[in-house]
């Protein structure tokens, strides 16, 4: 949908016209219209109440249009660095040739640097993944992790110890110890790393992991503790999010 005459309580700009969607808060007090500001790039989320109807007007969104201006860039993480794909070379990307045989080139980074505006989950063909969207004075990005990774375990236990108003530094890394991979995820903010608040020693409540047999073999269920992170996510959104 489109929210006309809109002000960001965040620069106090007045926008003719903004692009919005309507997302349920996390505690079940009813639903709210969110829209990021062109200006200031921040995320605000409005009760539906609270809209004055004498300056916002809410239209529906033109099939098709395209809105030039809300850009996302788009990240995932290959072998313990930021990947962004681009269409066509630059002087810093990589060609190679994916699975399905076809040529794409890429960006590498070592970390990505933004404000935290959302954390949501989200199903592909390849499967379930977590996507962080972090904002900054140049755009909107959004990083996609495998959801039972290295990385977005490392960053979900964490993430109660990140300030969501600050920007964060984001430093995937992939180390190989022996004959296996390990794959962890560095967060820094305001020039310092932030340790995990859910550790071995004090798990804070963190489930276990379940040792399950499957045909025979030993395996590990983390069901319960993806189950109580994704609501850890959803009460941290909802208490601290200053947007």
């Amino acid at each position: 949908m489109i929210i006309e005459y809109i002000k960001c309580p965040h620069c106090e700009v007045t926008h003719e016209s903004v692009e919005a969607y309507k997302n349920n808060f996390a505690n079940g007090n009813g639903f709210h219209i969110t829209f990021t500001c062109i200006n200031c790039g921040r995320k605000s989320h409005i009760k539906k109440e609270l809209l004055n109807a004498d300056s916002v007007t809410v239209k529906p969104t033109i099939m098709g249009a395209i809105n030039k201006s809300a850009a996302i860039t788009f990240l995932t993480i290959t072998d313990g660095r930021i990947c962004r794909r681009v269409s066509a070379p630059t002087a810093t990307s990589v060609e190679r040739v994916n699975k399905v045989g076809n040529t794409v080139h890429e960006e590498y980074y070592s970390g990505w640097e933004g404000t935290i505006t959302s954390i949501t989950t989200k199903d592909s063909d390849y499967g379930k993944n977590w996507e962080i969207t972090l904002t900054d004075g140049d755009g909107t990005a959004v990083l996609s992790m495998g959801y039972s990774s290295g990385y977005s375990a490392a960053f979900l236990k964490t993430l109660p110890n990140i300030d969501l108003s600050k920007p964060v530094t984001l430093s995937p890394k992939l180390q190989t110890i022996g004959d296996k991979k390990k794959a962890t995820m560095f967060v820094n903010q305001g020039g310092a790393a932030l340790k995990w608040y859910y550790t071995k020693d004090n798990r804070n409540g963190l489930p276990e992991l379940k040792k399950l047999k499957v045909k025979g073999k030993d395996t590990w269920d983390d069901s319960d503790m993806m189950e109580f992170l994704e609501k850890m996510v959803a009460e941290k959104f909802n208490e601290e999010a200053p947007f």
